[in-house]
């Protein structure tokens, strides 16, 4: 994972490191790897994923969380399962825990 990230552009590599972070503190006995030339990260069923594009990282979440999200994520760009996170704004990571909570 270090390697992916450290690949990838400087403007990215923060918004990276601080979803794995957050992803690997949150969430217990996550599993972690690359599948898909994405890091992914699985736990009973549910996959969190990511991309790096040119203006935004592509933030691949089950809908369900992000439909709990909805409200605070109202401001970011999402079609289906994908939530668009570009890199000239904050990030926002406060739903990633909710994935830990679908059975």
């Amino acid at each position: 994972m270090d390697e992916y990230i450290s690949l990838q552009e400087e403007k990215a590599q923060n918004h990276l490191n601080l979803l794995r972070k957050t992803i690997l503190e949150c969430i217990q006995d996550v599993n972690e790897k690359i599948a898909l030339s994405m890091p992914t990260y699985t736990k009973n069923g549910y996959s969190i994923s990511f991309s790096t594009c040119k203006n935004h990282i592509n933030l691949y979440i089950d809908a369900a969380v992000l439909e709990m999200y909805r409200n605070e994520l109202a401001d970011f760009e999402r079609k289906k399962n994908a939530l668009y996170l570009p890199y000239d704004k904050e990030i926002l990571t406060d739903f990633i825990p909710g994935f830990s909570s679908l059975k």
